[in-house]
């Protein structure tokens, strides 16, 4: 492991402005052949971890991914054709494209190059979201549309991520410990090992699993089935690997054009024996915490907790 020598005059902003006007990119600075990385993206000793225990995979509607299948090749095709300047969060160690996916959707907007699997992913994700939806509305006693109907999964947002090869990787992450504000996420991820989740107060690896999808549920889902349903605790380890680590992730959320609108327990689910454990919020409340905070552990069902 490499030794870090702490310096006093170290500016980061200047490291990072550097960097975007270098217009690499992280693949492109991971192309270059770098053995070391930037201070920048060095993640601090409390957030590292080597060596993490396994377990379990977890995956659902293994049978879906087939017809999925283009659009993680389409994200491939993306990154090498283009050169993003931008990073995120301070780290080196992925790439993001996102893509919002309003009503109706303009098709117009979105990149010929990926519009046709970037639609086909979209049709599939939605279908297995609202199946998803419909189960665990029925797990809380509730109709099987009642979280559709309600408009809860009406908002979507489309990300492609590439982890490139990352040559400290002990010390830094691909992706920072969070968990997603909506309600449910749906995740495509090709071969290459680094999620991980919170369990029992520690990290432990998500194994990819082929024709299989991984279902994250958000804070958002969180309040409104009053705690019964928790949001996952997780992150991405660096890419050890000489092949990328790829994932296409699509979010469903809560309305966000609708600031007022209101998210709380459902009415449905408080009784004297049990009470609400959330104070309701506004959707722009919920949005601008998360946007604001940053990726970093949850904080808004705390926030929200009676």
């Amino acid at each position: 492991m490499s030794t870090i020598v702490a310096t006093t005059n170290y500016d980061r902003m200047k490291e990072v402005k550097e960097f975007d006007d270098s217009k690499l990119g992280a693949k492109g600075l991971s192309d270059s052949g770098i053995t070391t990385i930037p201070k920048l993206s060095r993640a601090s000793a409390k957030y590292r971890q080597a060596n993490p225990p396994s377990c379990g995979n977890m995956g659902l509607f293994p049978g879906e991914v087939q017809a999925l299948r283009p659009a993680g090749a389409s994200g491939c095709r993306i990154y090498q054709q283009q050169r993003p300047i931008s990073i995120q969060g301070g780290k080196l160690a992925r790439l993001r494209a996102s893509l919002d996916v309003p009503e109706p959707v303009d098709t117009e907007q979105i990149p010929a190059a990926c519009r046709e699997e970037l639609l086909a992913w979209d049709g599939h994700a939605t279908a297995v979201a609202q199946t998803v939806a419909e189960l665990l509305a029925e797990g809380l006693g509730l109709p099987a549309r009642r979280l559709i109907s309600e408009g809860l999964l009406i908002s979507r947002l489309i990300a492609g991520v590439y982890y490139p090869y990352c040559p400290q990787p002990e010390l830094t992450l691909g992706l920072n410990h969070h968990t997603d504000p909506g309600m449910l996420t749906v995740l495509l991820e090709n071969k290459v090992a680094g999620l991980q989740v919170k369990h029992g107060g520690e990290w432990v690896d998500v194994k990819p699993v082929p024709g299989s999808l991984i279902i994250n549920i958000g804070d958002s889902l969180q309040i409104i089935s009053n705690g019964e349903y928790r949001s996952v605790e997780h992150r991405v380890l660096a890419n050890s690997l000489k092949k990328p680590r790829i994932s296409v992730v699509e979010f469903f959320n809560v309305d966000k054009r609708d600031e007022s609108g209101l998210l709380g327990p459902l009415p449905e689910l408080i009784k004297p024996e049990k009470p609400a454990v959330y104070r309701s919020c506004t959707f722009k409340e919920l949005h601008e915490n998360f946007y604001s905070k940053g990726l970093d552990s949850k904080s808004m069902p705390d926030k929200l907790m009676l």
